[in-house]
């Protein structure tokens, strides 16, 4: 599955590389947003046969049905603090933006309130992983390990500048 920023997502036969279904979204053009990052372009989600994607106008979260693309579900993504990507950790989405982290299990998300998860006072300096059942975000000094199951955001300071490898 791949959503482009210029506004389609697209489901690709992993064997054959030929689409097996294209929709078209209001694209990253149509946005105010003027202050994104390549490493912040969105991978959508699968969970029980739904797709759930956040449009690259950053306007709406889409769950669309794998299998053949068709719209089940939308919701604003206001409500979920405007992010910019999101995540699976285990069973639960973890919305990354400018603000606080937000976690919702993924069977709630078109409609359950999401968990707020303060950052530690950090900038943020690339995309954030996912390494085990934890997230770990770079920031300028280190990296923040979030653990959304205990809802918990801690900062580690690294000493010396190069890119830390999870293992």
């Amino acid at each position: 599955y791949r959503v482009s920023p210029l506004g389609v997502i697209t489901a690709l036969h992993a064997t054959t590389g030929r689409i097996a279904w294209s929709r078209l979204v209001p694209g990253a053009s149509q946005s105010q947003d003027t202050d994104r990052r390549v490493w912040m372009q969105h991978t959508p989600i699968m969970h029980n046969g739904i797709l759930h994607a956040i449009e690259p106008s950053r306007q709406t979260l889409l769950a669309l049905d794998a299998s053949t693309g068709r719209r089940l579900d939308e919701r604003s993504v206001l409500e979920l603090g405007w992010p910019d990507y999101m995540m699976r950790v285990n069973d639960r989405a973890v919305l990354v933006g400018q603000g606080p982290f937000r976690v919702l299990p993924l069977d709630e998300l078109m409609t359950g309130e999401p968990t707020t998860i303060e950052r530690t006072p950090a900038e943020r300096a690339g995309r954030a992983v996912v390494a085990g059942g934890l997230v770990i975000e770079p920031t300028l000094r280190g990296v923040q390990l979030i653990d959304p199951a205990a809802g918990t955001a801690t900062q580690r300071r690294l000493e010396s500048p190069g890119t830390p490898a999870v293992a």
